[in-house]
């Protein structure tokens, strides 16, 4: 009869599990919305703040005559 020792540091699985993030396809849509309305207040932002420049600086130099 042949017994085979087998050490405790060989038993078991060298099977790595990693933690999986399941995303639900609701909170997705409304992620990506959120991310699109964002963007567009700070475009909407970038184009208040240009025509108020643009204002001023028309606003310096305009001359009116009688």
């Amino acid at each position: 009869m042949t017994t085979s020792a087998v050490s405790p540091l060989t038993e078991g699985s060298l099977e790595v599990k990693l933690p999986t993030i399941w995303t639900d396809g609701k909170a997705e849509v409304a992620r990506a919305r959120e991310e699109k309305s964002r963007r567009e207040k700070i475009k909407e932002e970038k184009v208040r703040r240009t025509k108020i420049q643009v204002r001023q600086k028309v606003g310096k130099h305009t001359m009116f005559f009688q």
